[in-house]
């Protein structure tokens, strides 16, 4: 029997993606909730749901739920705007209210709407729910009353396992590739945690 090492596995995954083919046509921005719902009965068909919030802040407490994406398989994806502004004019001529200040851009979907037929999706113990450093997300949407379950966070799983084998700081990267893009070598990132 032979045994895989973690850093094979990892490479091969990465050499897969390097070489896959991205179909910019199977993205798709949401605008109805119709198109939603297409999306949440494909995600109860896969059983699975990546998902990630954007805000206005990294504070899930006080952010505005500006839109999230969903992946529900390679190169099918999503995104949901929700409370997306539009820029305001600054300087020149054109002294405007600002880039915060700006209205709300149209043909986004309300808020409230959208978290009723995603809750039951969210809740669902059929469909795992995947995201990275998710307890952001966990919270945002827990605020909003629903109750996330099951899922991973590819962050704790990375640092889990590899805890005792891979230098502190390359662990918390998504996959080392930035890293790889600085040029540092293991030896120059600490290898224990603070």
């Amino acid at each position: 029997c032979m045994e895989v090492s973690s850093h094979a596995l990892d490479q091969a995954r990465v050499n897969a993606v390097r070489n896959s083919k991205i179909d910019r046509a199977r993205y798709a921005t949401v605008r109805s909730l119709d198109h939603l719902n297409a999306w949440i009965a494909r995600a109860r068909d896969t059983g699975q749901v990546a998902i990630a919030a954007q805000t206005t802040s990294i504070d899930p407490m006080q952010a505005t739920l500006c839109g999230f994406a969903f992946a529900v398989a390679p190169n099918e994806a999503c995104y949901v705007p929700l409370a997306h502004r539009q820029g305001g004019e600054t300087g020149g001529e054109n002294v405007g209210p600002g880039l915060f200040e700006g209205g709300v851009a149209p043909d986004q979907l309300a808020e409230t709407a959208v978290l009723a037929v995603l809750k039951p999706l969210l809740e669902d113990a059929g469909v795992l729910k995947v995201g990275q450093d998710f307890k952001i997300d966990w919270l945002l949407f827990a605020q909003r009353s629903i109750e996330i379950a099951p899922y991973d966070d590819t962050l704790l799983i990375s640092s889990e396992r590899d805890r005792n084998s891979v230098p502190w700081l390359r662990r918390f990267a998504l996959d080392g590739s930035l890293l790889d893009e600085w040029g540092l070598p293991d030896q120059f990132i600490p290898a224990s945690t603070p």
